[in-house]
């Protein structure tokens, strides 16, 4: 509940940034003011309001989150799928998961993303090619378990193809540890969007962005606190709350595992 509640007030951030002043406008005259009443974040050294650039921020950060975390969840639920229902494609599929998971995931996507040039759509690509990998190896040894069930055998044996099998009794029992593993990654997708950008690799400016906005604010850190504590504030307040709801989620859809803790 405490992670719903944190994530509500992500969501209002993204409905109330429409209202809010213009991101990108320049007014130097405004330059490095400290929070007040009229400039609740401050502003940085353009005199750009940051309460507009954060709350902006939170639209590019979530929604892009979000597509990483879809096309990983769909990506992987296929290969994982594949993977464990036919042996011949898992010893590809295997050994290719073996050598993601070898190597760091930042180090790949900073790899990736110096090899097609800076900017959101390369960054959530690059996190999109190491974001299935998870998936795919939890849902590979979930189909590895549940094809040699009883009532998939009965299903084979009363002539269900082999993609009737998948649709109808396999996918729908490996989506239970899938959901909760999309929540905790839309907390990592966050993180490591916020660190791409940190590290330039991200939005480039104008573009309102967390991380991006705390690697330009990080200069002015001791004249200017309210530069990176405020997006820096909005990177953890969300990393939070998805890891609370991923707990939560984990809860009730193994309630089992809840009871035996």
């Amino acid at each position: 509940m405490a992670g719903l509640f944190i994530l509500l007030l992500l969501l209002s951030m993204i409905l109330f940034s429409p209202f809010t002043s213009d991101p990108t406008a320049i007014n130097l005259q405004n330059s490095l003011q400290p929070p007040s009443l009229k400039h609740p974040f401050g502003t940085d050294n353009l005199g750009r309001d940051l309460l507009a650039r954060v709350f902006h921020a939170a639209q590019i950060d979530l929604a892009i989150s979000l597509l990483i975390v879809s096309l990983s969840v769909i990506i992987g639920i296929f290969i994982g799928l594949i993977s464990g229902f036919f042996k011949k494609v898992d010893k590809i599929t295997i050994g290719i998961i073996d050598v993601f998971l070898a190597l760091p995931e930042l180090i790949l996507a900073l790899v990736i993303v110096g090899a097609l040039g800076p900017g959101l759509f390369n960054s959530a690509l690059a996190l999109v090619v190491l974001g299935w990998i998870k998936y795919a190896r939890v849902v590979r040894g979930s189909v590895l378990s549940i094809k040699e069930r009883q009532f998939v055998e009965m299903a084979r044996a009363a002539g269900l193809s082999d993609f009737g099998l998948i649709i109808k009794h396999i996918l729908p029992n490996v989506l239970s540890p899938v959901v909760t593993i999309a929540m905790l990654h839309l907390g990592h997708a966050v993180l490591s969007l916020a660190a791409l950008g940190f590290l330039g690799l991200g939005a480039q400016p104008p573009t309102p962005e967390w991380g991006t906005m705390l690697n330009e604010g990080r200069v002015y850190l001791r004249v200017a606190w309210w530069w990176s504590v405020f997006p820096g504030l909005a990177i953890v307040l969300t990393v939070f709350s998805f890891t609370l709801l991923g707990d939560g989620l984990k809860d009730i859809l193994n309630p089992k595992a809840r009871h035996e803790l």
